[in-house]
């Protein structure tokens, strides 16, 4: 008896044309069969044609101890207040098997402060804190200094610069011009981090404009290469080796941010997850027995 996967729409279409089951089995003949618990899980709660899923809280969960929380799947990365950092991974059991396709969309808002602080960042990692690990407050943004994510990549969405201009932190010292900025970055102790995929807001323009924005993420298994795209920005960085970057093939996933002495009120919905290169329109099994 052969497994196959077909979307639910193909199925009712083909059942009211009074069709056998073998066309069942052709629709959907080249349809992987999804096996670990990840896999399974996000599939059964998918939406048809969608690639949602209902509760934040059924992959992720926030740094204990930190300034994240969630409420009716908005989760506040950072809240308007100063020294702040925090973070969201996804559970242990949620893993990202990066010889697979991975994909994730989200919508951001960065604030109403364009003078604030500092931003946030998507990270994949395999550090050895797994879902608890953190960096710092201020311009570290969760991601650099002494306690930085290891075996990591990162997207960091930076609302303010630190070139060591006002504060001793050099973190941005290769951007420029000095503004806003959005790139792709392998964290560290520092005290400079290189930005690749570099992405510059012009002059007088800003990430905080009080606003909800989408973002997406995708990893592309056979180039291995992470991209992005927010907001018209687009880049991407390719891995050499997955053992050199992450230790590893599997990775949590999720965001950090911080804020410094100023700050901005930091939240983010994750409106689209595929995890290990599932298809958001696998939403049904059935058991062909005739073909």
């Amino acid at each position: 008896m052969n497994i196959k996967k077909i979307g639910i729409a193909t199925t009712a279409l083909l059942l009211c044309a009074n069709l056998p089951m073998q066309t069942h089995a052709m629709a959907a003949e080249s349809k992987q069969v999804y096996a670990t618990k990840a896999e399974s899980k996000l599939k059964s709660s998918q939406e048809e044609g969608q690639g949602s899923f209902s509760d934040v809280t059924d992959y992720f969960s926030v740094v204990p101890g930190k300034s994240s929380s969630i409420e009716k799947n908005i989760v506040t990365i950072t809240p308007n207040l100063s020294g702040q950092s925090g973070g969201l991974w996804s559970d242990a059991s949620n893993k990202v098997d990066l010889t697979k396709n991975f994909h994730l969309k989200a919508d951001l808002f960065m604030g109403t402060d364009s003078n604030g602080a500092d931003g946030m960042a998507f990270v994949m990692q395999n550090d050895p804190r797994g879902n608890k690990a953190i960096a710092g407050s201020g311009g570290s943004m969760g991601l650099y200094g002494d306690s930085y994510i290891k075996n990591a990549l990162a997207v960091e969405i930076d609302t303010y610069i630190n070139d060591g201009t006002e504060f001793a932190e050099k973190w941005d010292y290769d951007v420029k011009p000095k503004n806003e900025h959005i790139a792709i970055t392998v964290p560290g102790v520092g005290p400079i981090i290189e930005h690749n995929a570099l992405n510059v807001l012009p002059n007088g323009t800003y990430f905080e404009d009080s606003e909800f924005h989408e973002v997406s993420f995708d990893w592309n298994a056979a180039t291995k290469t992470l991209s992005y795209n927010y907001r018209g920005y687009t880049g991407s960085y390719q891995v050499q080796s997955l053992q050199d970057t992450f230790g590893g093939n599997e990775v949590f996933f999720g965001f950090v941010g911080s804020t410094g002495q100023r700050s901005n009120l930091q939240q983010l919905k994750i409106t689209e997850l595929q995890i290990n290169g599932i298809s958001p329109e696998l939403a049904l099994e059935i058991n062909d027995t005739k073909g």
